[in-house]
């Protein structure tokens, strides 16, 4: 058997990856990117004044 086939049957890695995306769903995170700042969560791209707008509604 090739070892592209042995690594493709092998399903133990399956449950570490539902275990990763359980925890990114609870946190807020349906995919990537996302990126929060300070509680405010930004998804998919996300240009510089996006976030130096995110940024400066949150800093003191």
């Amino acid at each position: 058997m090739a070892a592209f086939d042995v690594c493709s049957a092998d399903e133990s890695p399956v449950l570490s990856i539902e275990n990763d995306l359980a925890a990114a769903m609870e946190f807020g995170a349906p995919g990537t990117p996302t990126i929060p700042v300070n509680g405010v969560m930004a998804y998919g791209v996300v240009d510089s004044l996006e976030f130096e707008t995110a940024i400066r509604r949150v800093a003191p």
